[in-house]
């Protein structure tokens, strides 16, 4: 027997660990998992852009290039102009990837949202508050849209990595939304 050991003995030390790793593994605690928030609907894709997970040189393959006059490379904001006179679609890229898609559009209502998605998730005031446009965010299903407070037209559609509501306001194109109205500064 010390003779087979001897011989064998990285075979021995091997099926040792191997045995003690499957003990391990039936004693130890299984962490829990926690669910991943992954764009596996239409909601958060775009033209076959998903947030999150395309990346600029994809981007450029699939839309073009950006309208260089309107794009705000700075920012990394890129503009895909639409029909003539119509506001452009913007991507917003971060490490290369895009990260926003706010894709503009000429109709749709909120109700109609709401009554396919139900009541959103959260409610944000931007810089379109004073033209009376609050943001409706859908933020586990990686879609927000920017409606009238008013009558409820659905003036953009954005598109993003689905996420939780800390983590969608920690994004770069989020930090000026607020959940309360800003102070309208008078005559």
């Amino acid at each position: 027997m010390i003779l087979y050991i001897k011989k064998y003995w990285f075979l021995v030390l091997l099926a040792f660990i191997a045995t003690s790793l499957l003990i391990l593994s039936l004693f130890l605690p299984k962490k829990e998992k926690t669910p991943q928030l992954t764009p596996s609907s239409q909601e958060s894709t775009w033209k076959g852009i998903v947030p999150g997970q395309t990346k600029q040189e994809d981007l450029f393959e699939i839309l073009g290039a950006p309208d260089p006059k309107l794009s705000d490379f700075s920012k990394n904001t890129l503009s895909y102009p639409r029909q003539e006179g119509a506001r452009p679609n913007e991507v917003v890229l971060e490490n290369e990837t895009v990260s926003l898609v706010r894709e503009k559009i000429a109709s749709g209502k909120l109700e109609s949202t709401k009554q396919r998605y139900g009541e959103p998730e959260a409610e944000f005031y931007g810089p379109e508050q004073n033209a009376g446009f609050k943001l409706y965010a859908y933020n586990q299903k990686g879609f927000a849209v920017l409606a009238s407070e008013g009558d409820g037209a659905v003036l953009e559609i954005w598109h993003f990595q689905p996420t939780i509501l800390e983590k969608f306001l920690q994004n770069s194109w989020a930090l000026k939304l607020t959940t309360k109205p800003k102070e309208q500064e008078g005559y």
